[in-house]
């Protein structure tokens, strides 16, 4: 049993990048802390903080757990209340009940042996000990900026490991990236030990996609095909996740927008298995879908500048009998600015 604390820079997307990867409904304790009842793999999201071991909760000021069970060298304490619930001498109390509960404590305030963290909600107390920070502290390394082919189009590190997370994909799967650009979706597919192919009508970012792939050291599976053709693969993918053209220096070859969203997700029918999803990130404005085939699970929404506001759509594929097989967790929808 695990808690996650999420980031807050927006409200709604790093909590729907948890529960795809999480696959199981989750808890929410707080506007950033979630309970999660089985095994979580944080090394994967981007947008968590941090990830703890659930030791116990309460609605009292006392320790839910033995702490001389927990900790066997040093430790802190770390006191989560962002409402101030807790007055001073509460807070104390808490820790003191740690101090004698040890037969020989050791307090350190860096690097402990033992973290241990106190949420403070309107649920009760949480305690939980520290068992890592999530992945983003991994998405240091691999600078996107030092691969060999660069455009502006490029998706930054985190958002591009949060976008393939929202697919939900699982190691060994496949998933398709089919306006590639860069190859910024891939490379982070392809991390997660998902099985990646991509592919761009613009021979340039494929030949540039592939170099890149290769600089990272990721395998992928890239071609020069049509978004509007992906029947030309001749396979069944378990996942489709891209970021539309637009703008200066992405091509969409005459197109509106609007229109090859429509034609792309026409042509992903016929290519994406049933009960898988499809994650498009476009600027604001994409018309509902009208292939019969895809639900909309999200539309989440970002003001990235005075001029862009930016959506990422969380489509569902639906089955040709018309009867829905079981969708994971959804997270709630946010068609509002933010």
């Amino acid at each position: 049993m695990s808690l996650v604390e999420v980031g807050g820079w927006h409200p709604l997307l790093p909590a729907a990048e948890l529960a795809a990867v999480a696959g199981q409904p989750l808890q929410q304790l707080a506007p950033r802390l979630f309970y999660c009842h089985g095994e979580l793999d944080r090394s994967r999201l981007a947008y968590a903080i941090r990830g703890l071991r659930l030791l116990g909760s309460s609605l009292q000021l006392d320790v839910p757990f033995d702490p001389a069970s927990v900790v066997d060298g040093s430790y802190a304490v770390r006191l989560r209340d962002p409402d101030h619930l807790l007055p001073a001498l509460a807070r104390q109390r808490l820790i003191d009940q740690v101090w004698r509960a040890l037969p020989s404590p050791q307090v350190r305030l860096t690097n402990p042996d033992h973290e241990l963290h106190v949420y403070v909600t309107p649920t009760g107390l949480w305690w939980a000990e520290m068992q890592g920070r999530s992945g983003a502290d991994a998405l240091q390394s691999h600078d996107p900026m030092g691969r060999p082919f660069f455009r502006s189009v490029l998706v930054p590190r985190r958002r591009a490991r949060c976008l393939v997370n929202l697919t939900g994909v699982r190691p060994g799967q496949r998933l398709l990236d089919p306006f590639c650009g860069t190859g910024a979706l891939l490379v982070e597919a392809g991390l997660l030990g998902a099985t990646a192919f991509g592919s761009d009508v613009d021979q340039a970012m494929v030949t540039g996609c592939r170099a890149n792939l290769a600089f990272e050291n990721v395998a992928a599976d890239v071609r020069r095909i049509d978004a509007r053709t992906l029947g030309d693969w001749g396979l069944l993918f378990d996942a489709v996740v891209t970021d539309l053209p637009y703008g200066r220096s992405a091509s969409t070859h005459g197109m509106r927008v609007p229109d090859l969203f429509r034609a792309f997700l026409d042509a992903a029918a016929g290519v994406v298995r049933e009960g898988a999803r499809v994650v498009v990130m476009a600027p604001a404005g994409l018309p509902e879908p009208s292939n019969t085939l895809f639900d909309v699970i999200t539309v989440l929404r970002e003001r990235v500048n005075r001029s862009l506001t930016r959506e990422i759509w969380v489509l569902y594929r639906r089955s040709r009998r018309g009867t829905a097989p079981a969708a994971a967790p959804q997270p709630p929808t946010n068609t509002d600015e933010v």
